[in-house]
């Protein structure tokens, strides 16, 4: 039986980590299984890949590495890991706002990070400058649709990229008004 050992090798560090798993005994020919949280995220014969921590959020993480040699036996081992991010994801840019129809506005804006979980959307109905947070989309969503306007209405748009270390500043006001 196969017996399987994981390694964070650069442990400490944000963004990119380096894992090791290592496999010993059984019938060889072995299949490595790396997973961060329960998916996957490098197989093959080698036990060694890069895991980015940059868009989860901070806090305890299980990397786990599976091994199954030539006979089909498989082992597995897991080990706890704490992601501490620090670096804010960059701002969005170009937000762009177009009234679709008198019921839709669809925004558009440029992804600048490369470190984000996602992004928040803002929006402000008429002269107001008071924005409430509407959706949000996940990590290199560049478009949404807002369905919730209502006809012969000005509305203002900001953006802004979050991640476990925190919100970027907000991207560039967009305005719009949705025909009748």
């Amino acid at each position: 039986m196969p017996s399987s050992r994981t390694y964070v090798t650069s442990a400490g560090q944000t963004g990119p980590v380096s894992v090791t798993a290592e496999a010993t005994g059984g019938a060889g020919g072995y299949v490595f299984t790396l997973s961060a949280d329960g998916t996957p995220f490098a197989t093959g014969s080698s036990g060694s890949a890069t895991w980015d921590t940059r868009p989860l959020s901070n806090g305890l993480h299980t990397l786990s590495a599976s091994v199954t040699d030539a006979g089909g036996t498989t082992a597995t081992t897991t080990i706890t890991v704490t992601v501490a991010n620090t670096t804010v994801p960059a701002a969005p840019s170009n937000l762009a706002a177009t009234a679709a129809s008198s019921t839709r506005v669809n925004l558009t804006w440029r992804d600048n990070a490369g470190n984000e979980s996602g992004f928040a959307i803002f929006r402000a109905t008429g002269g107001g400058n008071t924005f409430v947070q509407i959706a949000t989309v996940g990590a290199n969503v560049t478009a949404f649709a807002d369905t919730t306007v209502r006809p012969a209405t000005s509305y203002k748009y900001r953006v802004r990229a979050f991640s476990g270390a925190g919100a970027s500043s907000f991207s560039n006001t967009a305005n719009v008004r949705t025909p009748r």
